[in-house]
């Protein structure tokens, strides 16, 4: 069974607690919706599946990229890469 949470700020942005069996346990899904729909298909819908934990951690990191407090990392090499060039 699954729960539609709301959002209201961010319309766009849909949030679905579902069960994640024993050992993932109450997880939430986050999906964004776009409003291009092509034969009944909503095209462009990404999601990402959180266990509570890590929804926490993510919850954290966005806490402090609004306060303009998060810290920079380059832990993507390919993102290091570009960056040492």
């Amino acid at each position: 069974m699954a729960d539609n949470l709301e959002l209201k700020r961010i319309p766009s942005i849909g949030l679905t607690r579902y069960w994640g069996g024993d050992t993932k346990r109450s997880c939430i899904q986050i999906t964004q919706n776009n409003s291009r729909v092509m034969n009944d298909a909503i095209l462009n819908r990404q999601s990402l599946q959180l266990t509570r934990k890590e929804a926490m951690t993510l919850g954290l990191a966005l806490i402090d990229f609004g306060r303009k407090k998060e810290e920079v990392t380059y832990k993507d090499h390919a993102l290091k890469d570009w960056k040492e060039k």
